[in-house]
């Protein structure tokens, strides 16, 4: 009796002991192929980092203390998260982005009395291309202790031929081609406050600086804006049309009506937070 409970008690130390040496030696091969890729990319002078781990039990790589470093600007990031990397889905996370937004005197964040400025990126999407289309899951662009950008959408007319076109990125008459084969048939642009709207209320420059914004914004956004100000919450954005409607054509209209989102029929709404 006692024999059968030693070795129920041992097959599970012995799991784990098993997982421990998977672990080490997925992390090891991993670096060295992380490392082969960077080098075959030619951007192994551009990023570096740490070390990488990985999990088991989710099936996630992290790179730690991953550096950044493009035409003499460097951007350090506390660790970078793959949940999914595959031909044609990619999720990833980037935590605690240094580098990315100024700091100095002149600045916004300066003026909300942000001793630092840190950033966490979100994205989550996938294509298929038997239907001719990329789904963007979330975009998140999160500035912490101050504000979320979210944006989600679904575009269709990705084909092979599109995707051959970006890689050739250097041909900019090739590239003018995507905004007229790519459309869109959703897309959900939300910001949430996560503290900002409390510093602005504290700081009479910051109050000057939004409301110089609210002036040049669409009239159908400053009703949403002026409750973001007073309340927090979430506004969200929702461009929904009939038909998919051409990239080009949006970005045309962006630039050249007086109203934009009145033009292209964006629902705007705002939601006080919970």
């Amino acid at each position: 009796m006692k024999r059968k409970v030693l070795i129920l008690l041992l097959i599970p130390l012995l799991v784990l002991f098993a997982l421990g040496i998977f672990q080490i030696y997925t992390e090891r091969k991993a670096k060295k192929e992380i490392d082969t890729f960077l080098k075959d990319q030619g951007l192994d002078d551009v990023v570096s980092y740490s070390d990488v781990s990985y999990s088991p039990f989710t099936g996630t790589w992290t790179l730690h203390n991953v550096t950044l470093t493009l035409q003499g600007e460097t951007v350090k990031i506390d660790k970078v998260i793959l949940h999914e990397v595959s031909d044609y889905s990619l999720h990833v996370t980037a935590e605690g982005i240094r580098g990315l937004i100024p700091e100095g005197k002149d600045t916004l964040w300066h003026q909300l009395h942000y001793d630092e400025v840190l950033v966490d990126l979100d994205f989550k999407g996938s294509l298929n291309l038997e239907k001719e289309e990329a789904i963007l899951d979330h975009l998140s662009y999160s500035i912490r202790d101050a504000l979320e950008l979210k944006l989600s959408g679904r575009f269709l007319g990705i084909t092979e031929e599109v995707l051959n076109i970006l890689k050739e990125e250097k041909n900019p008459e090739n590239l003018a081609q995507i905004f007229y084969l790519i459309k869109v048939s959703q897309a959900v642009l939300s910001v949430r406050d996560l503290g900002i709207v409390r510093r602005i209320e504290t700081s009479e420059e910051a109050k000057k600086s939004f409301q110089e914004l609210e002036a040049k914004l669409p009239e159908d956004l400053k009703e949403a804006f002026n409750k973001f100000l007073e309340e927090g919450g979430k506004i969200t954005l929702t461009f929904n049309p009939e038909r998919p409607v051409r990239l080009g054509q949006i970005v045309f209209v962006l630039m050249t009506a007086e109203d934009p989102l009145r033009a292209l029929d964006v629902e705007i709404s705002h939601e006080r937070s919970p």
